[in-house]
């Protein structure tokens, strides 16, 4: 199965300190590989890629930073790494507003870290990392279209296009 989603690429040194520092120390999850570490604006199923590619042309803003934040899990789901700035929620919306994808939840910034299993020490595995913390800041200046391919051996992104914010 194939999906595409938009995402905001994190740079390589920084994406290498995330992997080291929160993602390494957790065992017994399914935690993200260090290439495939990035901040998730939208998935969408069932839509064709050149209509998506068109739409997010269209696509105008400014460059901007982000700051790594704090730790968080969404129940024991997913475990993550907050990015905040008052630009990122606005380049969310103007991607969902080019996309026409309503959504019911409010939106987070966060980069995936590790997903939960059945094992049960989610909440334990959290906790290793819960007060670690990377503030550090980045620039994002575009949004990249990936597809993500479901294998055997946890899916690969293959990136589609680049899409620069540029007025």
């Amino acid at each position: 199965m194939t999906r595409l989603f938009v995402a905001i690429e994190i740079p390589d040194e920084l994406k290498k300190r995330i992997f080291e520092e929160m993602v390494k120390p957790l065992n017994g999850l399914k935690s993200v590989k260090e290439e495939n570490l990035h901040a998730t604006l939208c998935f969408m199923e069932d839509e064709k890629e050149s209509e998506i590619i068109e739409k997010l042309r269209k696509i105008k803003g400014k460059t901007f930073e982000a700051d790594i934040t704090q730790t968080g899990h969404f129940g024991d789901r997913v475990i993550w790494v907050g990015i905040e700035s008052d630009e990122f929620e606005g380049l969310y919306e103007k991607v969902h507003e080019a996309l026409r994808i309503k959504t019911d939840h409010r939106f987070s910034g966060h980069i995936t870290l590790a997903r939960g299993n059945d094992s049960g020490n989610f909440f334990k595995e959290f906790l290793k990392i819960r007060d670690k913390s990377i503030f550090e800041s980045f620039l994002i200046e575009k949004i990249t279209l990936f597809r993500s391919v479901l294998t055997k051996n946890g899916p690969v992104y293959e990136k589609v296009e680049d899409f620069y914010l540029e007025e």
